[in-house]
């Protein structure tokens, strides 16, 4: 098996004039991308010689960092490719890590580049390399099972940890790939992952060991307003991006739209819901098929489950379909058992082409990586995605293991909430997390992005919501979002997403302040209670996020407060502040001790103009005169 190097030359044989890379007016051929990358593998060769070690890239998403990836890789050298908009921090420990000795980049980044260096590491910024035109391929001979890349993940929590890929098992993937989604030379790639992440990687050598052209749009700087347009000009046959990417393009369409160019739709990296396939049957033609891929970085991709117009989804989410050639799939428990059809256990991947491990984390790599004692030549890796097995023998996965989380005594699925709010009218991307700094203020907080010009309405999510879930997974909050913050592959960032603010929630019922001294005290607890700055009278209990927890707290201190006994189920059957006012307001009254504590009362209830509470005056009047 050839290395990367060795495939991509050899479309550069065979397709020395057809373009390769194209990102707005800069564009280059096979023949010209492999002059550049010459240039780069001279100057990195020049500078620290042909010994097998890592360098690390820094650059922006576009083609100047696909120059220098091939020019690392002509070199004989693993790249680290970083990304420019992740914080100094992540950026040094990903340099010192590695161990790398160089970091090239170019004129742009060239400062942060020094910054990150610090005196200690050499720099090469590509611009400043001879600008000689350099037709002999600079060779430093690669061993397919030597390292190609190592790219620095860590989802959304911990330590960045490094996955290591070798030439044979990316050269095999993209076989794979190529063989199964029959791709040839005539299409036309988009590249919307970042360089540094591992899709990007793959998006880069799906297209150049092919001989097809890769069109780069970056969406951090670019958007998605134009990009439809962008998919027709660019004639893009092959869209390939995580789902909630997707899901954001789907968003700006019109519905009048149309790519005839486009065949394939290629999603993947979170879970996908039978909502999304709907989005594809309505905005895409009958030519253009809607693929679900599954691979971790660890494995690349090892299953694909094609959907065309006539597909029918049973239940909520879309299958992973069954493994790719030379890779089988199961789902084990926790003894490492296969588990029953329907049952549910953690996915797990056997395959002779699994990364080599973490870069210098022998632990996990041994928890993750199991030996085969059937076939040395083969491992499982163990993939912290919980899945199970339908009826159609079907692997569908259900989401992290870590998106699992106990609240009030159950145990909650997070991506099961994220796809009910999915299948909510308007409502175009989700996610939801846990929040609380102690224990017993944990709460589920949904943040929530609608179409085009659609409020937020809490009453009616709610609503939705309780159709299709129990209350424990009805979340306590929703916050509007213009967009959800994510990490270089597309992913959600659910570190970043803000903390809920205090404010009242967008409900169904006008805002009405309290009009007594009764309704203000009770306001005060309700607020306290539920970290509301603004609650309205007529506001519903379940509504502001409330749950049997928060009710006991209410009427704990109500009880206290007013020294009446209020059933915690009636916080429930009458769930305002104007009903527990009257609940409260009826005790004081038939308790009170003469006629002047009721005028009392009744001057307190009078602004309130609510002839019930008249008539728990005059109620509780004829029982104390008799």
């Amino acid at each position: 098996m050839h290395s990367l190097v060795d495939r991509f030359e050899e479309q550069v044989s065979l397709h020395a004039d057809r373009l390769a890379v194209k990102s707005g007016p800069d564009e280059l051929t096979y023949a010209e991308l492999n002059v550049e990358a010459n240039r780069v593998a001279y100057g990195v060769v020049k500078e620290s010689g042909t010994k097998q070690e890592t360098v690390a890239l820094l650059f922006e998403h576009g083609v100047s960092a696909i120059i220098a990836t091939l020019g690392v890789l002509k070199a004989g050298k693993t790249f680290v490719p970083m990304d420019t908009h992740h914080p100094l921090a992540r950026l040094q420990y990903i340099v010192e890590n590695c161990e790398t000795r160089l970091i090239v980049t170019d004129n742009k980044n060239a400062e942060a580049a020094d910054a990150l260096a610090g005196g200690r590491l050499g720099v090469i910024s590509i611009d400043d390399l001879d600008s000689t035109t350099l037709d002999e391929n600079r060779r430093v001979p690669v061993s397919p099972d030597d390292a190609a890349f190592l790219v620095y993940t860590s989802g959304s929590t911990g330590r960045p940890k490094g996955v290591v890929q070798s030439h044979r098992n990316l050269v095999h993937a993209i076989r794979s790939y190529v063989n199964a989604l029959r791709l040839c030379p005539q299409d036309r790639l988009s590249m919307l992952y970042s360089y540094s992440v591992g899709g990007g990687i793959r998006d880069t050598f799906r297209g150049l060991l092919n001989g097809t052209s890769l069109h780069i749009w970056n969406i951090r700087k670019q958007g998605m307003i134009g990009f439809p347009d962008w998919l027709v000009r660019d004639r893009v046959t092959v869209y390939n991006s995580v789902i909630p990417v997707f899901r954001e393009f789907v968003a700006v369409l019109h519905g009048d739209e149309a790519f005839p160019d486009l065949r394939l739709i290629v999603v993947g990296g979170e879970s996908i819901y039978s909502t999304d396939v709907d989005l594809y049957k309505k905005h895409f033609s009958p030519d253009c098929i809607f693929i679900d891929r599954y691979g971790p970085m660890e494995t690349e991709t090892v299953s694909m489950y094609l959907v065309n117009k006539q597909s029918q989804i049973d239940g909520v989410r879309v299958p992973i379909g069954h493994p790719t050639e030379d890779t089988e799939v199961a789902v084990l428990d926790d003894q490492r058992e296969p588990v029953a059809q329907g049952e549910v256990g953690e996915v797990a991947i056997r395959s002779r082409y699994l990364s080599t491990g973490y870069w210098r984390m022998p632990e996990l790599t041994h928890q993750r990586f199991l030996p085969d004692e059937e076939d040395p030549r083969y491992r499982t890796y163990l993939t912290g995605d919980l899945g199970q097995i339908d009826a159609k023998g079907r692997t569908v996965v259900l989401g992290r293991k870590d998106t699992k989380t106990n609240i009030r005594g159950y145990l909650v699925d997070l991506s099961e909430i994220e796809g009910a709010l999915l299948g909510i009218k308007n409502i175009q991307a989700a996610a939801v997390v846990m929040k609380g700094k102690r224990r017993e203020d944990e709460r589920l907080v949904a943040y929530v992005v609608t179409t085009r010009q659609t409020l937020l309405n809490i009453t009616e999510i709610r609503r939705s919501l309780s159709e299709a879930l129990p209350s424990q997974m009805i979340p306590a909050s929703f916050v509007a979002m213009e967009s959800l913050p994510v990490l270089a592959t597309g992913k959600v960032d659910r570190m970043a997403l803000p903390e809920p603010e205090k404010a009242r929630p967008d409900l169904d019922v006008e805002f009405v302040a309290p009009r007594t001294g009764i309704e203000d005290d009770l306001t005060k607890i309700w607020s306290d209670v539920l970290d509301l700055i603004q609650i309205g009278v007529h506001d519903n209990f379940l509504d502001l996020g409330g749950d049997s927890l928060k009710a006991t707290r209410i009427v704990t201190r109500v009880v206290k407060r007013f020294g009446v006994e209020v059933a915690l189920g009636s916080l429930f059957d009458s769930p305002t502040i104007a009903d527990m006012t009257v609940v409260v307001t009826n005790h004081l009254v038939t308790n009170a001790a003469d006629k002047d504590d009721i005028a009392s009362l009744f001057a307190e209830l009078e602004a309130m103009t609510d002839e019930q509470a008249r008539r728990l005056v005059d109620d509780a009047s004829e029982t104390s005169s008799g």
